[in-house]
C-alpha cells in the first residue's frame, strides 16, 4: 500500500486545523451573534449552577468537611436547647450541659475509680502534717480560650481562688482557699476529711471574666452560653439547631486529632433517624429504642460502647414536708413513713427494667452495690407487696372492691409524680402507674418542661413525688442529699428530710480517714435512711454510646459517669473514608 494517500490525509487535517485557529476571532464572533438571543438564559443558567454548588458546599459544611469533624446528635425539647447553661459551678441534670462542660472546662485534676489522680491544670500537691492543708502547684503554660480578638489571658492562681470561693462543694466542707503565689494555691479545711480531693475536682472558671458578675446575676450571665475555658475544645457558635466546638490550638496537652465537634439538636426521633440515614450523624449517646434497632439491624457501621454507670441513679424524691401546697392540696400523705415504705415495696425494679428495655442494674439505696461501704444486711424495703399492703392496713387504709384502690375515710390514696417531659420519663411513669395501679395506688402524671422544672418546681419544692436522675461522687458520702439544714433551694435535700441521728453519722463518716469506722457509720446511717425512706431508688442506667467505626480510639473502660467518655477525646481519630 502506498504511503502517499495517508500523508495527504494528514496534511489536509493539519491545514484545516491551522485555518480554523488562524480565523478563530471571526468564528467566535459568528458564534456569539448566533447565540446572542440566548445570552441572558445562558448567563442565568451559569450563575444558578455556581450558586447551587456554593450553597451545597456551605450546607454540607456542618456535616461533611475535609477536616476531621465529629457530628454528634442530641434529642432535646425546644425549651431544653434554648435554656442551655454551660458552667461547672451550676448543678445540672442535662447530659448535654455536662458534656459541654467536660469539653470546654478543665479541673485541677481528675480522680479515677481507683483513686488515682490525673493532673490537668495542676502539676502536683503536698499535704501538711495535720492533713488540713493541701498546697497545689499550678501549670504556668495554660491560656484561656481566645475567641478571635487576640486578647489572650493566662491561667493562674487567681482563677482557682475565685472558682472555689464560689463553689458550693467547697462550702460543704468549709474549704478555704488562698493564693500563695502566681502558680501556687493552698486549700485548708478545719479538720481532716477523705472528701477534700473529690470536692475540688470542679472545672475552673476565668476570674477576669466572672469576678465582675454579681451573685444574683451569676446564673443568667451570658457567658453561661458563650463559655471561656481551658479545655481541648472551645465553643465557636450556638444556635437553635447546633453547637460548633473547635479544637483549642493553644491547648497545653496533646491536641485533639478531631478539629471540630458539631453537636446537632433534634426535637424528635424521626428527624434524627432521617439524618442518620443520610449519613450525617457520627455518634449519639443513649438513643431511644427506635434508633437502637436501626443501628443493630440496618446500619452496622456503628460501634456500640456500653457501661453501667453506678454513679448515676434514677430516683423518686418523696416530699416529706407536712404542709406543702400542690394544686391547692396542703395536707401531705407522704409525711407518713408507712406510706413511703409501701411505695418503695410496691415497685418491682427488675420488671421495670425489663418493661422499659433498660440495660443497667437495679438500685435500692444511696450507696450502690459496687461501693466498699455497701451493706447487704440493711432492710432496703425492696419489692415486697404483701408487706406493703400490711403497712397500709395498719394505718387504716382499706382496699375498695369497686375501684380497686386503697382508701382511708373515703379518700383514695392518690399521688402526683412530677418529672421532666421527655419520652424516657413518660415511659417510666407509665410503667410505674401500671405497677402501682395493680397494687391499689393511683399515680397521676405531671410532666413539666425543662424551664418550669428548673425555675419553678425545684426552687419552690412544689411537688409530691419527683423523678430525677442524680449523680453521686466516687466516695460513698451522701450527706448533701439528706442534710437537715439543707432543705431549701439551691441545696440538694429535695425531700425536706430531717433526722439529727442520720446527720451525726454521715458527718462522722465524712470527717474521719479510717475506712472501717466510716463503713460502720454508713451502715448505721443507712438503717435510718431506709426506714425513713425520703427517696425511692429505682435503677442505675447503662450508657450506650453509638459511634461510627471510622471514629477510632474510643475507650469507656475507666469512665464512672457519661461525660467522662470525653476524657480521652484527644486520642480520638477518624479514618478518612466514606
Amino acid at each position: 500500500m502506498s504511503m502517499k494517500n495517508p500523508l495527504k490525509k494528514i496534511s489536509a487535517v493539519f491545514y484545516s486545523l491551522r485555518d480554523f485557529l488562524w480565523g478563530y476571532p471571526r468564528f467566535v464572533i459568528r458564534s456569539f451573534k448566533s447565540l446572542r438571543k440566548y445570552i441572558v438564559f445562558i448567563i442565568t443558567l451559569g450563575l444558578g449552577f455556581y450558586f447551587t454548588i456554593v450553597f451545597t458546599n456551605q450546607f454540607d459544611k456542618t456535616f461533611i468537611s475535609s477536616n476531621k469533624v465529629l457530628n454528634e446528635a442530641y434529642i432535646l425539647s425546644t425549651d431544653e436547647s434554648s435554656a442551655l447553661t454551660i458552667n461547672p459551678l451550676i448543678t445540672t441534670n442535662s447530659q448535654l450541659e455536662k458534656d459541654l462542660t467536660a469539653l470546654i472546662y478543665l479541673p485541677l485534676f481528675k480522680i479515677d475509680q481507683d483513686g488515682k489522680l490525673t493532673y490537668k491544670l495542676a502539676k502536683g500537691y503536698t499535704v501538711s502534717e495535720d492533713c488540713k492543708s493541701y498546697t497545689f502547684i499550678l501549670r504556668d503554660d495554660v491560656w484561656w480560650h481566645n475567641l478571635g480578638n487576640n486578647d489572650y489571658e493566662k491561667f493562674d492562681a487567681d482563677d482557682v481562688v475565685y472558682t472555689f470561693t464560689k463553689s458550693q462543694k467547697a462550702k460543704d466542707l468549709n474549704i478555704s482557699v488562698r493564693k500563695d503565689s502566681e502558680y501556687k494555691v493552698v486549700f485548708t479545711i478545719p479538720q481532716e476529711s477523705p472528701l477534700l480531693l473529690e470536692q475540688i475536682t470542679t472545672g475552673i472558671l476565668p476570674e477576669h471574666v466572672w469576678s465582675k458578675v454579681d451573685d444574683g446575676k451569676f446564673q443568667f450571665y451570658f457567658r453561661n452560653k458563650a463559655p471561656i475555658g481551658t479545655g481541648p475544645y472551645k465553643l465557636i457558635s450556638m444556635d437553635d439547631n447546633q453547637i460548633i466546638l473547635e479544637r483549642n490550638e493553644q491547648y497545653f496537652g496533646d491536641k485533639p486529632k478531631l478539629q471540630e465537634i458539631h453537636i446537632h439538636f433534634f426535637s424528635d426521633i424521626q428527624s434524627t433517624i432521617t439524618e442518620i440515614k443520610r449519613g450525617k450523624i457520627d455518634s449519639i449517646l443513649n438513643p431511644p429504642e427506635e434508633i437502637k434497632d436501626i443501628f443493630e439491624e440496618e446500619y452496622t457501621e456503628y460501634q456500640r460502647y456500653s457501661k453501667t454507670i453506678y454513679r448515676n441513679t434514677k430516683v423518686i424524691f418523696l416530699n416529706m414536708r407536712e404542709q406543702i401546697r400542690y394544686d391547692d392540696e396542703t395536707d401531705n400523705v407522704l409525711s407518713n413513713t408507712d406510706i413511703r415504705q409501701a411505695l418503695s415495696m410496691y415497685i418491682n425494679r427488675n420488671e421495670l427494667l425489663s418493661t422499659l428495655h433498660i440495660e443497667g442494674d437495679t438500685a435500692i439505696g444511696p450507696i450502690n452495690k459496687t461501693s466498699w461501704a455497701f451493706d447487704e444486711n440493711i432492710n432496703y424495703y425492696d419489692y415486697n407487696p404483701d408487706s406493703a399492703s400490711k403497712s397500709l392496713m395498719a394505718i387504716g387504709y382499706k382496699l375498695d372492691d369497686n375501684s380497686g384502690y386503697w382508701k382511708q375515710n373515703d379518700k383514695t390514696l392518690s399521688l402526683t409524680v412530677t418529672f421532666l417531659d421527655n419520652k424516657s420519663n413518660n415511659l417510666l411513669v407509665k410503667a410505674l402507674q401500671e405497677q402501682y395501679k395493680s397494687h391499689g395506688i393511683e399515680l397521676v402524671a405531671d410532666p413539666k418542661p425543662y424551664d418550669s422544672l428548673t425555675n419553678e418546681i425545684l426552687p419552690l419544692r412544689n411537688f409530691q413525688m419527683l423523678i430525677f436522675e442524680i449523680e453521686t461522687g466516687l466516695d460513698p458520702d451522701c450527706f448533701n442529699w439528706f442534710d437537715s439544714n439543707a432543705t431549701e433551694h439551691p441545696m440538694l435535700n429535695l425531700s425536706g428530710y430531717s433526722n439529727t441521728q442520720t446527720d451525726r453519722r454521715l458527718i462522722t463518716a465524712r470527717t474521719t480517714i479510717d475506712r472501717k469506722e466510716r463503713k460502720e457509720m454508713y451502715s448505721e446511717a443507712l438503717d435510718y435512711l431506709m426506714y425513713d425512706m425520703p427517696v425511692i431508688y429505682l435503677y442505675h442506667p447503662e450508657i450506650n454510646y453509638y459511634v461510627k467505626k471510622k471514629i477510632t480510639n474510643i475507650d469507656l473502660s475507666l469512665i464512672t459517669i457519661a461525660q467522662e467518655r470525653f476524657d480521652t477525646v484527644s486520642k480520638w481519630d477518624m479514618k478518612q473514608y466514606d
